[in-house]
């Protein structure tokens, strides 16, 4: 981490958009046409994934690819169905000089709470580190890793009636994402692979006074993506791979070591518009981006349940971000929120410092 935090003040400060489509200027009709394929593709996936359950259920792990399809076709009609509404304002949506993107250096402060009297939950902290490296032309490579903690210990009263609202169990908990990434850029569209390592450890101590610690590993070596250029402003990617679990824990003090089994299949779509600003008052420039994502998961806790489904649906996240910068500067702030609806929900809040790729322009 050290490393990676050194790489990154050594970055020349400045962000410009990604090299997908250059200056390249996208007709609107063409522009139009595309986001009416990605909106009929979006509802055939979601009635492949509904039919998909009615006709097969979820036997032998059917449902599992069924929710992921569905899912991404909600994705893309949402975010079709509002980069059209977006386009009206500017038809001719061209590309942007700079862009609201993922910074090299981000915190991230998740909100929580809890409904239950006596129970306490503090939310989470984050750090995350992406800085991008050119390694080739139209390549570049992002060294993402993330370590995550609760801001305290979270405590579970027994909420039933003989219970009390006693104290059940109280927990401390922290996690650690490894996400290199690799892009590989094209004129309408790029190529990404993703190898993935994600890691929780959990600390548990009961009410009899007794404790254990768990230790959860999401292994995903392959996990390919795509993204496409909707328009000079607008994007759509996918991600698709296998993925393997561990689970360890403590007994009597020692750790236990669990088989590394086949898990359920990972996938994330997002739909991406970025939208420029006029000049802001006390003479900031501002370029903002609106991101309507799905991840198909479950990792970190159940999804989005719906009707007799539970536990197959992963959230879906609604984010926003906005870059400030001063005029002539070749750095920004960038500051976001994050909207997370599933069967828990929650509220996140970002703030981060854009560069430029080591070795770029």
């Amino acid at each position: 981490m050290l490393a990676l935090g050194l790489c990154l003040l050594a970055a020349p400060l400045a962000h410009e958009g990604e090299p997908g489509l250059k200056d390249e200027l996208v007709p609107p009709t063409h522009a139009a046409q595309m986001r009416r394929r990605l909106r009929r593709a979006g509802l055939a996936g979601m009635a492949v994934g509904g039919l998909w359950y009615l006709a097969i259920g979820d036997t032998l792990g059917a449902g599992d690819p069924a929710s992921l399809i569905a899912g991404a076709g909600l994705v893309a009609t949402t975010g079709a169905l509002a980069g059209g509404a977006v386009a009206v304002l500017d038809p001719r949506e061209p590309p942007m000089d700079w862009e609201a993107s993922g910074p090299p250096l981000q915190l991230n402060w998740g909100l929580d709470g809890s409904n239950t009297y006596g129970e306490r939950n503090p939310g989470g902290l984050g750090l995350e580190m992406a800085p991008r490296f050119v390694v080739a032309d139209h390549m570049t490579l992002i060294a993402g890793m993330e370590f995550r903690s609760l801001l305290g210990s979270e405590l579970q009263v027994d909420s039933r009636p003989q219970g009390d609202f006693d104290t059940a169990l109280e927990r401390w908990s922290w996690g650690l994402d490894v996400t290199p990434e690799l892009r590989w850029y094209h004129e309408g569209f790029d190529l990404r692979l993703r190898p993935m390592v994600l890691t929780r450890q959990e600390a548990t101590t009961y009410a009899d006074g007794s404790g254990r610690q768990i230790r959860r590993q999401a292994i995903m070596p392959v996990t390919l993506g795509a993204r496409f250029y909707l328009s000079g402003r607008q994007r759509f990617a996918v991600y698709v791979g296998p993925r393997w679990d561990r689970l360890t824990w403590t007994e009597g003090g020692e750790w236990a070591d669990g088989d590394l089994r086949l898990g359920p299949l990972y996938g994330e779509a997002f739909y991406t518009l970025n939208l420029p600003h006029s000049e802001l008052p006390g003479g900031l420039q501002g370029a903002s981006r609106l991101r309507i994502g799905y991840e198909h998961s479950n990792f970190d806790g159940q999804g989005f349940d719906f009707g007799a489904s539970i536990g197959f649906f992963g959230p879906v996240t609604l984010r926003y971000d906005m870059q400030l910068r001063r005029p002539n500067w070749k750095s920004g702030v960038q500051v976001g929120v994050q909207g997370t609806f599933n069967q828990g929900g929650g509220v996140a809040l970002t703030l981060g410092w854009n560069a430029a790729p080591i070795g770029g322009q």
